[in-house]
């Protein structure tokens, strides 16, 4: 969890605020919903690296008891996964229409 708010917390204001990077980012012929899904992406692909570190550890380490906590981990990074390709596709539906907001 403390690599989830740091990932989300204080880059995202940094990007906003002092360094301007979304700014930077939406001036070119990207829409926002890319940075959103790039920034969302990258912290599940943090997050992924992470976790895994994690119940590697706890395996070695024998404090890893149900493989059920892998289960229900792999499930919500799949649900993560499903939700952002739905708001994706979404966008390129909205895209083809002409309907973007680029």
């Amino acid at each position: 969890m403390q690599t989830a708010a740091g990932e989300s917390m204080y880059p995202i204001m940094s990007a906003i605020t002092w360094n301007r990077t979304f700014q930077s980012m939406i001036s070119t012929p990207i829409a926002a919903l890319h940075v959103v899904l790039g920034t969302s992406m990258w912290m599940i692909v943090r997050l992924t690296i992470v976790s895994t570190a994690f119940v590697i550890v706890m395996i070695i380490f024998g404090w890893f008891w149900s493989r059920w906590g892998l289960l229900g981990a792999l499930i919500a990074f799949f649900l993560v996964l499903l939700a952002i390709g739905y708001l994706w596709d979404r966008h390129e539906k909205d895209r083809r229409a002409g309907y973007s907001t680029e």
